[in-house]
């Protein structure tokens, strides 16, 4: 039976990353898949090193999980399932963010579909209009944007 420093080439570096990625969780499959064998998992749980919060995912230390570690002991344990929206951020800013980074992405890439955000329409419509306006412009929308009451008096009408 081999050791737990039989470790086959590149799978420290693997299961490195991979629970970096996943703040310290992991499925059995994954570290399977990386080169861990049964016995290094069996050992690792053994030592308290690993926790195993549901069966078949594990956790690098024995407290109490994170916010995000609970999401991906259960994205994990119910895959193929993933967290989107609101769900997987750390909050309305966060999540905001991630919207003005899609609407900006969408404006230059030609795309049809724009994702907006209470943050975008009520804290800043004049920016967010001009965006929209750039992704209509995009696919032959010939109107002009126009300054609406809440853009301020001087200066031009806000610019992509």
């Amino acid at each position: 039976m081999p050791t737990t420093d039989d470790a086959p080439p590149g799978r420290d570096a693997a299961l490195g990353d991979l629970l970096f990625r996943q703040d310290g969780v992991i499925a059995r499959r994954q570290a399977l898949a990386v080169g861990c064998s049964p016995e290094f998992i069996r050992c690792r749980l053994r030592r308290r090193e690993w926790a195993r919060p549901v069966p078949g995912v594990y956790v690098t230390h024995t407290g109490p999980l994170s916010w995000r570690q609970r999401a991906w002991v259960a994205i994990l344990d119910l895959y193929p399932a993933a967290l989107a929206g609101r769900s997987w951020h750390d909050g309305p800013g966060a999540r905001d963010r991630d919207l003005e980074r899609d609407l900006d992405a969408v404006a230059g890439a030609g795309r049809t579909t724009v994702r907006l955000g209470p943050g975008q329409v009520f804290d800043r419509p004049c920016l967010t209009a001009a965006k929209v306006a750039a992704v209509l412009t995009a696919h032959g929308w010939t109107g002009t944007l126009e300054r609406c009451p809440h853009c301020p008096d001087d200066g031009p009408v806000p610019q992509p």
